[in-house]
């Protein structure tokens, strides 16, 4: 589903969680690009929404590479 950047809208809660380190452009702790960091404060809702799903997604890609499987067995000194 698209959503239109011009439309007003609900104003979506910054995703910032007080953890701001920058791994190259990406904010480990919050999930946007530093880009989108900057853009914030003027970035329409819709494009708000669309930042904070895009970094809900790279976060969830962070947590799940940095998960081991559950299969995997622990390695022995």
């Amino acid at each position: 589903m698209a959503v239109d950047n011009s439309l007003p809208g609900p104003e979506p809660a910054s995703p910032c969680v007080g953890i701001c380190q920058l791994d190259g452009a990406l904010c480990i702790g919050c999930g946007r690009l530093i880009g989108e960091i900057a853009g914030w404060g003027s970035a329409s809702p819709g494009a708000k929404t669309l930042i904070v799903a895009a970094a809900r997604e790279r976060l969830a890609i962070i947590a799940s590479a940095a998960v081991p499987p559950s299969n995997a067995r622990p390695e022995h000194p």
